[in-house]
């Protein structure tokens, strides 16, 4: 059975809207649009074409824009993504990739960023790939 998070809602229910993940994350409508082009996540869509993000994505999402606020290109974000444990169903499917320990409620900073830059190889996580556009 899916854990839940605040509200509960399963952290593999499809229930946030754009409007609702642009509020969790700080990231506008078209930057998350662009992170689904990308290929970093894929958001479920509903009846009336709407997309449809899970807790996990919103998580994976928080992740990705610490990271580029770190200064990482978003190839080497990617990279970090792929190369993390649990990422098996790839980058595309999401789920599970942000890992567990993140936290969505409140649009807190997703714990981990140190260990998703380790595991990619960058010392510390903090700083490294800046400049890398």
């Amino acid at each position: 059975m899916a854990e839940s998070v605040p509200g509960g809602i399963p952290d593999d229910a499809a229930a946030y809207s754009i409007g609702r993940v642009g509020a969790l994350t700080g990231l506008s409508a078209r930057q998350i649009r662009y992170y689904e082009q990308e290929g970093l996540l894929a958001a479920q869509r509903s009846a009336g074409r709407q997309r449809l993000y899970t807790h996990d994505q919103v998580a994976l999402l928080q992740l990705v824009k610490r990271l580029r606020d770190e200064g990482y290109s978003l190839g080497a974000v990617r990279d970090m993504i792929r190369a993390r444990p649990g990422a098996g169903a790839g980058v595309s499917g999401a789920a599970g990739a942000a890992g567990s320990g993140a936290v969505v409620a409140g649009g807190a900073a997703v714990a981990g960023v140190a260990g998703v830059a380790a595991v990619a190889g960058a010392p510390g996580g903090a700083g490294a790939g800046a400049g890398a556009a």
